[in-house]
């Protein structure tokens, strides 16, 4: 993971009473233990409420135990791992004042 890729936006017209959502998304290209510490890294620096990971090599097989390990404090985690075939998977990491569910298609 190339922590200098990070860009910051600046917001061109402000929103007046308006509370603020910071959404993020990285192609994590397999999710490790390797990598855990600079996704952490990033959250710990950037106020992110929403993340989406995409290719995060996740299968039915990876553990509660694993993904918990993979997010920073004070976030939760929805994973959406690919059935069938290497790499792929979605995940999606957000603030822990937000709900959100997965939706089974």
């Amino acid at each position: 993971m190339n922590l200098s890729n990070i860009v910051e936006i600046p917001r061109e017209i402000p929103i007046q009473g308006a509370e603020i959502l910071v959404l993020a998304t990285f192609n994590i290209r397999s999710l490790n233990r390797k990598k855990i510490p600079d996704v952490n890294l990033i959250f710990e620096e950037y106020p992110i409420d929403l993340a989406v990971l995409t290719e995060t090599w996740w299968n039915e097989n990876t553990t509660e135990e694993y993904l918990r390990s993979c997010i920073p404090i004070g976030y939760k985690l929805l994973s959406a791992p690919r059935s069938e075939g290497r790499a792929g998977g979605i995940g999606l990491v957000y603030n822990y004042h937000i709900t959100a569910s997965l939706k089974k298609t």
